[in-house]
Parts: C-alpha cells; sequence; structure tokens
C-alpha cells in the first residue's frame, strides 16, 4: 500500500534546520512535536520540497540518527512545482521507517524573513496487504482522462469529483501510472475505493504541456512506481488535491491496465 503525505509551515529566516509541520491526515497520527508517527512499518520512496528560497531539507527519525539525517536533492526554488519536479527519489534504496515513531521532515530557507516551506513524502508499507485483490494483465496499459471542477482550498487537501472522459469497458483495472495538473496544483493524490485510508499520489504539474516526473509514469524504468492500486469501474477513484491557492479545474490522467483477479 502506498500513501502520500503532505508537509507545511511558516519558517523563520535562518541556518538552523526547523521542523515543517505535518498536515492533518487521515491515515497518519500528527503528534505533538508536528511530525507524524505511521501505523505500521514503512518507507520512504520519495520526497518533495518547495519554498520561495528554499536552500536543504532532510529528515528527521530515530534509526536515521544513529548514522546520518538524511538529505532531500534536488529541492524546488519556487512556489510551483513546474515541468519534470525536483522529485527526490530513495526507490532503489528506499528509508525504513519503524511504526509509532516519530517521523519529521525538516528545511532551511534562505529568505530575508519568515516563509511557507511545503513537501510531500510518498511512503510505501509493505507489511499491509492491499485491501483490494491484486489481479493478472490481461492486455496492454492505456491512458484515461478525468477532470474535475471541485473549487480547492488553499494549502490544504481538496476531495474532488472526477469524470471520466469516455465509457471504458466494465471491469477490474490497475492504476499503474498517475498525472494531474491545475493552475495552482502541486500534489494530488488518489481515494481508491477499498483501499481505507492509505492514498497514493504524485507531484502535480500546473499546464498540459509540463511533463510528469518519470517515477509516477507507467513503466518508465525499473524505478517507476507502476501500482497505484485497483478499482471497479462499479467505484472509480476520486481525487484528493493539494493547491497553494484556490482553482476550479482538475485533470488528472490515469494508466491503466485491464486486470483478471487471481483465484484464491
Amino acid at each position: 500500500m502506498r500513501h502520500l503525505a503532505a508537509f507545511q509551515a511558516s519558517l523563520a529566516v535562518g541556518t538552523t534546520f526547523l521542523n515543517v509541520t505535518a498536515v492533518n491526515d487521515g491515515l497518519l497520527t500528527v503528534a505533538a512535536s508536528n511530525r507524524v508517527t505511521l501505523p505500521a512499518d514503512g518507507e520512504v520512496e520519495f520526497a518533495y520540497l518547495q519554498s520561495t528560497t528554499m536552500q536543504r531539507g532532510r529528515f528527521n527519525f530515530p534509526q536515521a540518527r544513529r548514522l546520518w539525517l538524511p538529505q532531500i536533492r534536488p529541492v524546488t526554488v519556487g512556489v510551483v512545482s513546474g515541468s519534470d519536479p525536483n522529485v527526490a527519489s530513495f526507490l532503489r534504496h528506499p528509508l525504513p521507517i519503524v511504526r509509532d515513531q516519530e517521523f519529521g521532515l525538516e528545511a532551511v530557507h534562505g529568505g530575508a524573513g519568515a516563509e511557507t516551506v511545503t513537501g510531500f513524502v510518498g511512503l510505501s508499507f509493505p507489511g499491509v496487504p492491499y485491501a483490494y485483490a491484486r489481479g493478472q494483465p490481461t492486455a496492454g496499459s492505456f491512458k484515461q482522462r478525468f477532470v474535475g471542477s471541485t473549487t480547492l482550498t488553499a494549502n490544504a487537501w481538496t476531495t474532488c469529483a472526477l469524470t471520466a472522459d469516455d465509457t471504458f469497458p466494465p471491469g477490474y483495472y490497475a492504476i499503474v501510472g498517475v498525472e494531474a495538473f491545475g493552475t495552482t496544483m502541486i500534489a494530488a493524490r488518489l481515494i481508491i475505493p477499498g483501499a481505507g485510508p492509505f492514498r497514493p499520489g504524485v507531484i502535480a504539474t500546473q499546464t498540459i504541456g509540463q511533463r510528469p516526473h518519470d517515477i509516477f509514469r507507467a513503466l518508465q524504468s525499473p524505478l517507476s512506481l507502476d501500482e497505484f492500486g485497483y478499482f471497479y469501474t462499479t467505484a472509480l477513484p476520486t481525487l484528493e488535491a493539494f493547491a497553494t491557492a484556490a482553482d476550479t479545474a482538475q485533470t488528472v490522467t490515469l494508466d491503466l491496465v485491464p486486470v483478471e483477479l487471481l483465484s484464491a
């Protein structure tokens, strides 16, 4: 199972790493320290960090303090993710996080005063079984475009209903790639029926002409995520979008593979 967590805070100027507050989340518990605890052993697969004058970012959690605190590179100097976002991938060597231990995101910026810092961390939970069944592919992947028209709340997750461009054959599908864009959207995650509080997600772009990061695209390399979840056409996924300002148009493209359920 996968999940995308958000972090945001107004950080004072300085050269010392400061904690970026975790955004309230249905899966992760936000501790008094404004860090999070995980409901099961997990792994960091990718991260994204931005601010107007962003300089450095890192993770802070107990296992890492025994050796070193992992740095986040690259980072984004700006307030939008743009084309081919600066995603820090840890897929080759995911960072293990132990259940119930506090996990934090920290940053330093170079502004003359307080500055809003926003970050996202892609988590996986290898020991948590899928709440929905896996299946055997029966055909190649295809792309399906979905659109939404929800007014987004700035700097928070907003749930958005999605409408598919086309009616595709009834059945069971695997989501193997996700692209999302909106004028002020910087991250998006899916609410998949049957997946409970887990919300797999991506870093978004702002226009149709911008390129998503390869980690989120279908079958681009061994270092693509490739598996976001499964759904029936009778219960389509919906969207949660995180934007820097109110916006009223969302576009999501899913790479889908028809699958046949595996027998027990």
